[in-house]
């Protein structure tokens, strides 16, 4: 509603291994995301996370990542025969930034990223889905100007409220990287990426939700998309506050 705002401090953690070469990757995320609703269906919001990352091979990083800024618009909403339908455009900048580390945190460039939602209840289920847009604006790194592809993509999920408190979830995302441009002149191959999610919601108290979701890689460069991790397969667990 216009003029409430809504705090939402979260965890996330993540892990990938390999018994063969001995590796682990562990990934803690602590965020703290701001909203506030405006007249006319508007919301704006802001968030900024602090990463922790761990890796048996290469070594630790740690710090605050990119900062990003959204602003959400509700085009349609919910009715008895019409489904919700929100628009969003979401700016990212590249605080994270960090060199000289073998493990990023930040991604090194300015984003701008588009989406069309739409979803709909129909007890006890729930369906979303959405198409999106990424840019990444050019940067000069190591003395090249480098613009990473811009991306295309779908979503899809459905949802089962098991009991009052549980519910269930399966969904598929697909999306399609453009060639990466150096110094103007396009290079490499264009990218295709999906990836299978499950997960499982657990209302823990009226303000703490616990979801606990696995990603699996459908396609061979998965690995590049799925995870911050560069894992096709990975679980994460997540504590949201609110």
């Amino acid at each position: 509603p216009p003029k409430v705002w809504e705090l939402s401090p979260s965890f996330n953690w993540s892990h990938t291994g390999t018994n063969a070469i001995r590796t682990r990757r562990d990934s803690y995320v602590a965020s703290l995301d701001a909203r506030v609703g405006l007249p006319m269906g508007f919301m704006v919001g802001a968030g900024l996370p602090y990463i922790i990352k761990t890796d048996t091979i290469v070594g630790d990083n740690s710090g605050f990542s990119d900062v990003d800024f959204t602003v959400w618009k509700q085009f349609l909403a919910p009715s008895d025969n019409m489904p919700t339908i929100v628009g969003s455009l979401n700016y990212s900048a590249p605080t994270g930034e960090d060199p000289d580390s073998r493990i990023p945190i930040g991604s090194d460039f300015h984003s701008l990223r588009a989406r069309l939602s739409v979803s709909k209840s129909l007890d006890p289920m729930s369906f979303s889905g959405g198409v999106f847009y990424g840019y990444t604006f050019e940067e000069e790194l190591e003395g090249r100007r480098i613009q990473p592809g811009d991306q295309i993509g779908i979503s899809g999920s459905a949802s089962l409220a098991i009991t009052p408190g549980i519910t269930g979830s399966l969904g598929l995302s697909l999306s399609q990287g453009n060639k990466i441009k150096v110094d103007g002149e396009k290079r490499g191959t264009e990218r295709t990426f999906g990836s299978l999610s499950l997960s499982a919601g657990f209302t823990l108290s009226r303000r703490t939700f616990l979801s606990i979701y696995s990603s699996f890689g459908v396609t061979d460069r998965s690995e590049e998309h799925t995870s911050e991790l560069q894992s096709p397969d990975h679980l994460v667990c997540r504590l949201l506050l609110e």
